[in-house]
């Protein structure tokens, strides 16, 4: 997002009183260097601009604007220590202009300075309260120092005093994504837009605003249009990938991440997100090379290990799964799904102590998170702790009463617990939420058996082998089905 408004800070009569520094009127030369200056500025042509500056300064070294207009050049070429030197330097020159401290501001926030930023917020307000674009850089500065609250209500002063104000629109959107208020968010971001049709930070941050309401169409549109003005934004290309993947367009997902590359070779977020597209299209080998070209860029990325470890599971390489779900941990350690998958991937190793430690310390962190007690009751139910596996399911139950692994899972337990009354019921709960749960038609029939009740364990029993014929030799077994098979 561009956060920064810059302005020149020229005024209007400076040339016709002479104070220091300014180009007097005999000496039209540095005068219209100056003001050429400025028009290749405003045109965008920053070396040409540059050039001018210092021709200026090269006679009038005390000329407050030019000094100042030339830090916002290192400003606007991402050399803020140099544009925090040069708009110091013309505050000194003078210091009565407004627009200086709101651009050193800037300045200082491209140095992480938010403090030193809000100070000089407040003095160009001091100097003139009625500028928009200083109340925009003071929420800006706020925004830096997570004051999100207080940022927001500075860009609401910048849009009472220029309702249409685009970047102040945007800057609020922003705020309001990170305080979780994505509806609102995109209503600012539309607000930007009609004022500024071709604010391209405005389309993508519109568009990571639409993928959190899940609003996914929509968002992959705020991305199309954001690529129609700037063929080359990467960031555009990986957004689109990641909203393509969450509507299962994998292929046109992958597409997009190697455009990405393409304008980003070095880009480990890009190659991650690649990675995950690749898993998802089961090119296993090819999603591992991405995760570790990514790794190899960003050695100290938890996310990346953390799906390279999910990759590991799927390729039933449980060993390498732990190693890699612990170097996440490693960097970030109170991750409640590296915790969760991790117990998954001990689970498998057989390694039930550390598994149950693992989904323990993850309910801990989150301990709202219905998943985690259901793979916590698996575990119990290989150390044969029925009872307290019981009790963790109905806790993934309260949290989430729609998933029918869990209501197969408990009733397994219910089974060994001898329960096979309450057993059939949560059978029957699982399969109306998922008709074609052969494992849970297969387990009903033995619960069925238990209960003397034949004929309709071999209706459940043939159910499951019409679901899965590929899997009768389980099926025939009469003997409860722990999982999925």
């Amino acid at each position: 997002m561009n956060r920064k408004q810059l302005r020149g800070g020229t005024r209007a009569g400076g040339y016709g009183s002479n104070p220091p520094g300014t180009l007097e009127r005999s000496r039209t030369q540095p005068r219209e260097l100056f003001e050429t200056g400025i028009k290749h500025h405003q045109a965008g042509r920053l070396a040409e601009a540059e050039a001018c500056y210092r021709g200026v300064l090269a006679t009038h070294p005390n000329h407050a604007d030019t000094v100042h207009l030339l830090g916002i050049l290192a400003l606007q070429g991402g050399r803020s220590e140099e544009a925090v030197r040069l708009i110091r330097r013309a505050i000194k020159l003078d210091d009565r202009n407004p627009h200086y401290f709101s651009n050193l501001a800037s300045a200082l926030q491209g140095l992480q300075r938010y403090d030193e930023a809000l100070a000089s917020c407040d003095k160009a307000l001091a100097l003139d309260p009625h500028i928009a674009e200083i109340f925009n850089n003071k929420g800006n500065a706020l925004r830096g120092l997570k004051r999100l609250h207080e940022a927001l209500a500075c860009y609401g002063e910048a849009l009472a005093l220029k309702p249409d104000y685009a970047e102040a629109l945007a800057n609020r959107g922003n705020v309001l994504q990170e305080l979780k208020r994505f509806e609102e968010a995109v209503l600012s971001y539309d607000k930007a837009l009609a004022a500024k049709p071709d604010f391209l930070d405005a389309l993508i941050q519109r568009g990571n605003a639409l993928v959190e309401l899940r609003r996914f169409e929509e968002a992959v549109d705020s991305y199309k249009r954001a690529l129609v003005l700037e063929p080359r934004a990467a960031l555009a290309f990986n957004n689109q990938g990641n909203a393509l993947s969450e509507l299962g367009r994998f292929e046109e997902a992958l597409i997009s991440y190697e455009k990405a590359l393409f304008l980003e070779p070095g880009s480990a977020l890009v190659l991650n997100n690649r990675g995950n597209a690749l898993r998802k299209l089961s090119r296993f080998d090819e999603a591992l090379d991405s995760y570790d070209k990514a790794l190899a860029l960003s050695p100290a990325d938890a996310l990346t290990f953390y799906n390279r470890g999910n990759l590991f599971q799927e390729l039933k390489r449980f060993e390498e799964a732990v190693d890699s779900y612990e170097r996440a941990l490693a960097i970030e350690p109170g991750s409640p799904p590296v915790l969760n998958n991790r117990g998954n991937a001990l689970l498998e190793l057989g390694r039930f102590d550390e598994a149950l430690a693992s989904y323990d310390k993850a309910l801990t962190l989150k301990s709202g998170d219905a998943v985690i007690y259901s793979n916590r009751g698996n575990v119990l139910q290989e150390l044969k702790r029925f009872d307290e596996a019981l009790a963790s399911y109905d806790k993934a139950v309260a949290l989430k009463s729609g998933d029918a692994l869990t209501f197969f899972y408990r009733g397994n337990a219910l089974m060994e617990l001898k329960r096979p009354d309450e057993a059939l019921t949560s059978y029957n709960t699982a399969l109306a939420l998922h008709t074609d749960f052969a494992e849970a038609h297969h387990n009903r029939g033995v619960a069925l058996s238990e209960l003397k009740r034949a004929d309709e364990a071999r209706t459940s029993y043939e159910k499951a082998l019409a679901l899965k014929p590929d899997k009768a030799h389980a099926f025939n077994s009469g003997k409860l089905l722990r999982q999925q098979v």
